[in-house]
C-alpha cells in the first residue's frame, strides 16, 4: 500500500532464489505485511524504470488478477512439491496461493476508483485478453507463475481456465 515503506531488492546469483517477502522481521511478522517489496533484475533496469515517463495514455489505475480457481489445486504447501515445466502443468498439483484474491482486492482498494479486479473463476486468460492493457498504469498478478529457462517462451502466469473460450 502507499503508506508502507518500500523495499526494493536487486538480488544477485543465488539470492535470486530467496523470497525476500517471506522473511520475518524482529517481531516475527512477515516483511510483506508491513512493507511493499519490489524486485528488479538489475540496478540498471531499476534506474531505467524509475526514469521512464508514466503512461500518459492510461485512463485507469489498476488491472489486477488474483487467486484464480484451478482444477488441480491442492491445499498442500509442501516444500518437496515436484517442480514441473509448463508442458507438464496439467498433471501438476498447484498449491493454493493463500490470500491472493484478498491481495488483489486490497491493492484495488488502495489504488482508487479506476480499478478492475478479477479474482477466483473470473481471473482468466480470456478476461485478460479482453482488457485494453495500455489503459492501465499498473497491472498486478497475485497468482503462480512458471519460468522455463530452457524455453523462455513457455513461461507463463497461471490464470483460471475458461470453458467458454477454451483458454486453459
Amino acid at each position: 500500500t502507499r503508506d508502507h515503506p518500500r523495499i526494493i531488492v536487486v538480488p544477485d546469483g543465488v539470492l535470486n532464489l530467496v523470497g525476500f517477502d517471506s522473511l520475518v522481521d524482529d517481531t516475527g511478522e512477515y516483511l510483506v505485511m508491513k512493507n511493499t517489496i519490489s524486485y528488479a533484475p538489475s540496478s540498471t533496469v531499476f534506474m531505467a524504470l524509475q526514469r521512464r515517463p508514466l503512461n500518459s495514455a492510461a485512463s485507469e489505475t489498476l488491472l489486477a488478477f488474483g487467486g484464480p480457481l484451478l482444477p488441480n489445486q491442492t491445499q498442500s504447501r509442501a516444500a518437496d512439491q515436484e517442480k514441473r515445466g509448463l508442458l507438464d502443468l496439467d498433471g501438476a498439483k498447484i498449491s493454493v496461493v493463500r490470500e491472493a484474491a484478498g491481495e488483489a482486492r486490497e491493492v484495488g482498494a488502495d489504488l482508487g476508483s479506476t480499478v478492475k479486479v478479477f479474482v477466483g473463476d473470473r481471473a482468466t486468460e480470456a478476461e485478460l485478453k479482453r482488457q485494453a492493457i495500455g489503459q492501465f498504469e499498473v497491472i498486478h498478478f497475485a497468482t503462480h507463475a512458471f519460468a522455463d529457462l530452457k524455453y523462455p517462451d513457455r513461461s507463463a502466469v497461471v490464470l483460471a481456465p475458461d470453458a467458454k473460450t477454451g483458454d486453459d
